[in-house]
């Protein structure tokens, strides 16, 4: 039952483009055998499509089959059932569909029909031996993933056969031979048919160039670049140096990845460029407080690119100075500095609504200071008030006439607002404190 199994699922897996030629009627005969076999012709095993092989009492057809490649085996064979009763004797006889002619061969021994036997097996197959004046053409593709051969079979001597090597996406023929020697360098072979051949196609795979470059070359570096077979995997990568990332990867104009690290299938040769470009970082400033004044210049930069951030106060307000993270880092309305990173500034104003500049009417000394400082021309009853760059009353005192000394070294170096408060007036005059 196995061994029946095994059988059906062969014919399932084989195909062929033949319409047998002979026809035995299987109804006359209730009794059947099984015969797994290959044909030789002059001792030669046949490996070629479209010959098909029949059996005879008499004239009478018993059964055919034709000859068909099983992959999973790699060999031509053919299984086939023949009718009849037990005792009668059958011959065999051999079709060539590619002439469509009997071929004139002496025949391989009758066989005596014996209902339900199997004879040969697929790792031992029975051998239907064919001799006369023919000779086999046999090939062999190497490597057999390398390309496909028409062409063999059974000639008769004198013959001319043809032969045709077709290689496979990925490879190039390169020559015919026979018993290790050179016979052809051309794909398709014609030659007389004298004797028996065995002839093998060799193929190679192909090789593909692939070469990397980064673009600008100072920007980064790139690996991947060699040699490579045809269907293997080519990694190549690109690492950016210091104060550049990577962009993209381009062949011909076109972006092929945006990953530092692409894997393709190699089927060609290829040239890729790995394109980088200096880090971007973004500059970004507020307004402290809200509507008091607009910024320009935020916006993104490339590293080590030179920004200029430039403060304008609205109406009633003035200008303080620019923060970064509560730092004061410039009292200049137009602050220039390199981008090395993402940076945010606070734009620091003050309202003087009312207010106005001091120093027409008063006079401070030293500005900047390293401490104290003195104040002339404050009116009487008026009030002095020094706020730091961030709006924040850090000192207070009340005028004690027309000249007032503060002592100002308990307050960290930066920028100061003075205000002087009268019942007339209120005047604002800028100081700096520094450490000398």
């Amino acid at each position: 039952m196995k061994r029946c199994v095994c059988f059906f699922l062969l014919l399932l897996l084989a195909t062929t483009a033949w319409a047998n030629h002979w026809d035995p009627d299987t109804h006359q005969f209730p009794d059947n055998m099984n015969v797994i076999g290959v044909i030789e012709i002059n001792g030669i095993e046949l490996a070629a499509e479209g010959f098909e092989l029949g059996a005879f009492c008499g004239d009478e057809c018993r059964g055919s089959e034709m000859l068909t490649y099983y992959e999973g085996l790699n060999r031509y064979m053919v299984f086939m059932t023949l009718y009849g009763q037990s005792g009668h004797v059958l011959s065999f006889r051999l079709y060539d569909h590619a002439t469509q002619r009997e071929l004139e061969l002496t025949p391989p021994e009758s066989m005596s029909f014996v209902p339900n036997a199997v004879v040969g097996a697929i790792q031992e197959p029975y051998v239907f031996p064919f001799s006369g004046g023919m000779g086999v053409i046999t090939t062999t593709v190497v490597p057999e993933e390398g390309g496909a051969v028409t062409g063999g079979g059974a000639y008769w001597i004198g013959e001319t056969c043809t032969l045709r090597a077709v290689a496979n996406e990925g490879y190039t023929f390169v020559d015919w031979t026979e018993d290790g020697q050179q016979v052809s360098v051309d794909p398709i072979m014609t030659l007389l048919v004298t004797t028996n051949h065995d002839l093998q196609a060799n193929f190679v795979i192909n090789s593909y160039e692939i070469l990397v470059e980064a673009q600008p070359d100072e920007c980064g570096s790139v690996t991947g670049q060699g040699t490579y077979d045809y269907g293997m995997l080519a990694t190549v990568s690109a690492l950016p140096n210091d104060h550049y990332e990577f962009v993209n990867w381009t062949e011909d104009g076109m972006m092929v990845s945006n990953s530092s690290e692409y894997t393709f299938e190699v089927n060609r040769d290829r040239h890729l460029i790995a394109h980088f470009a200096q880090e971007s970082f973004v500059v970004s400033a507020t307004v402290n407080p809200e509507n008091a004044g607009i910024v320009e210049g935020v916006g993104n930069y490339a590293y080590g690119q030179m920004a200029t951030l430039v403060a304008y106060p609205n109406e009633n307000y003035a200008f303080v100075g620019w923060l970064e993270n509560g730092v004061l880092v410039s009292v200049q309305a137009s602050f220039a500095f390199m981008v090395t990173h993402d940076m945010h500034f606070e734009a620091k104003f003050v309202s003087y609504d009312g207010l106005q500049e001091g120093e027409e009417t008063l006079s401070v000394f030293p500005n900047p200071t390293v401490g104290r400082v003195t104040i002339k021309g404050v009116p009487e009853e008026g009030v002095v008030q020094v706020v730091d760059g961030r709006g924040n009353s850090v000192m207070t005192r009340d005028g004690e006439g027309e000249e007032i000394t503060l002592d100002l070294s308990v307050l960290p170096d930066g920028y100061y607002f003075l205000f002087v408060h009268s019942q007339e007036e209120r005047r604002l005059i800028r100081l700096i404190k520094t450490a000398r």
